[in-house]
């Protein structure tokens, strides 16, 4: 994810419409650095971002979080967050990112079932506010 990430951000991919990146074990080191990418705005034209069932806790949620909270991502639609050990800190991180405006065109949110997910009452406000469909 590193070299990925490097890569991204001396000009790689400016065009990138989607990446997949699920079942590949980045977690929160990884996760720091597709951060850093999102937040120097490299992946401008991102519109799905499939980081599914990567081992992403806390960390690495903030990370992300405080990347996509500047407005750095502005056309992603869809994004799966599902399969990690995002905790109630991470979910709650970006409840607030997105209730604060942050990804303003996403449409589709993939979380895994349950409290830390589609049941968790700030993620759950945030998208309903936002019309944002949790999944």
């Amino acid at each position: 994810m590193q070299a990925f990430a490097s890569d991204v951000a001396m000009g790689a991919l400016p065009q990138l419409e989607e990446l997949w990146l699920n079942q590949n074990q980045i977690g929160d080191v990884g996760m720091q650095s597709l951060a850093s990418v999102v937040a120097r705005g490299s992946l401008p034209q991102l519109r799905n971002l499939e980081l599914g069932e990567n081992q992403i806790g806390d960390g690495g949620m903030q990370a992300f979080v405080s990347a996509v909270a500047s407005g750095s991502q502005p056309q992603l639609r869809e994004l799966w967050l599902n399969g990690n050990q995002i905790g109630d800190g991470g979910m709650q991180a970006f409840a607030s990112a997105v209730a604060g405006g942050a990804l303003s065109m996403l449409n589709k949110l993939y979380v895994n079932d349950g409290e830390l997910g589609t049941e968790h009452p700030a993620l759950q406000a945030a998208c309903q506010d936002r019309g944002i469909s949790l999944e």
